[in-house]
């Protein structure tokens, strides 16, 4: 999880505030495709929570993607259905039940506990969280209180701490290791070009580096 940059909202957002479409359900279909895309080209075609790669499933009879469109605040009638075609509430999340979007919306109870969860847009993850060399993400020290008690809430809401996604994380950084033999001039050229990998941010970690979006 790290910063994003959000991009310019989809017209077909704008013309469902318009046209004052009453809920999601009722999008059209193009329109959430226009949706997804954009999200996908803004997180580099990776999960914006826990950064797995997604891809395009597509059949000759759809066109699909492994993953969903993510409403980081609830659009459900007693959350924030205000919310529901908002740009700036919107990601793109992986279809793990046991992580990111799906599990979020199984732990947050509340409008209040929104306001604890770091947006990856508005703010940069890496502020809050720390990232290991065994592929686990904890909670930064040196923080505040309410910074702590963010991180913290962040990391469970979205179950960063997973085990089988931080094995995932520790396999994948294993095939970088290598690169740690060589000069600090062919590191960074090195993970300039693998911008577009999954689970960047611990890559970057591993090599005592930042993502910059």
């Amino acid at each position: 999880m790290h910063k994003l940059t959000r991009t310019t909202e989809p017209a077909a957002l704008i013309q469902a505030r318009v046209k004052k479409i009453p809920d999601w359900d009722s999008f059209p279909r193009s329109g959430k495709k226009a949706v997804r895309d954009e999200l996908l080209l803004m997180q580099n075609f990776r999960c914006a929570y826990c950064e797995r790669k997604l891809h395009d499933v597509s059949s000759e009879d759809e066109n699909k993607w492994d993953g969903h469109i993510e409403h980081f605040r609830r659009k459900d009638q007693h959350f924030h259905p205000e919310l529901t075609f908002a740009w700036e509430n919107l990601f793109y999340s992986c279809l793990t039940k046991a992580t990111c979007g799906k599990h979020k919306d199984d732990y947050v109870y509340s409008k209040e506990q929104y306001a604890l969860l770091i947006d990856p847009c508005k703010e940069n993850p890496e502020d809050f969280l720390s990232f290991d060399d065994r592929g686990k993400i904890s909670i930064r020290t040196g923080l505040s209180e309410e910074n702590k008690k963010r991180a913290e809430f962040t990391i469970k809401a979205f179950h960063l701490d997973d085990p089988v996604l931080t094995q995932e994380r520790e396999k994948h950084l294993k095939k970088h290791e290598w690169v740690k033999a060589y000069p600090v001039e062919f590191i960074n050229n090195y993970l300039k070009s693998i911008s577009d990998e999954p689970f960047v941010t611990n890559i970057f970690h591993y090599f005592g580096r930042r993502v910059v979006s």
